[in-house]
């Protein structure tokens, strides 16, 4: 599966950058103006920054931070029927949210409820909270 990167972020609170990542499923379905589909799948890489001496956050070319270490990443997938045992007041259609250690395996203790209930606002977009950088990106990689 290809994934394309599309935004940057950082947390200046947490000394974090996020890396914001879309599979072509996500990227064709937004470029032609529909909502994401079954298939779609999206990343955020969540990396400490990297830091200079006293601390503070080393800035790269593009002004963002510069990443260190990957500290883990979230996933989002939709699939058919994936949302049939949720609770209607914190179904997202057919979506489902994970969060991972940089191994890969599924962090423990992490209530997928909450990520339900963040997203549940952002309907209207695909229950995306970047979903105008996404398809400015795929408006922009035609």
């Amino acid at each position: 599966m290809l994934f394309t990167h599309y935004m940057k972020l950082d947390f200046p609170a947490t000394k974090q950058v996020r890396h914001y990542l879309a599979n072509d499923v996500a990227l064709k379905a937004v470029r032609s103006g529909a909502p994401l589909p079954d298939g779609a799948v999206l990343f955020v890489e969540v990396f400490q920054a990297k830091l200079d001496g006293a601390g503070n956050p080393v800035k790269g070319p593009d002004g963002l931070f510069e990443k260190d270490k990957l500290l883990f990443f979230t996933a989002m997938e939709r699939q058919a029927g994936w949302g049939d045992a949720i609770p209607p007041e914190l179904r997202n259609a057919d979506w489902r949210y994970a969060l991972f250690a940089p191994d890969g395996s599924v962090r423990a203790g992490v209530s997928e409820a909450r990520c339900l209930a963040c997203h549940k606002p952002k309907d209207a977009e695909s229950y995306l909270f970047t979903y105008p950088q996404l398809a400015e990106k795929a408006r922009a990689s035609r």
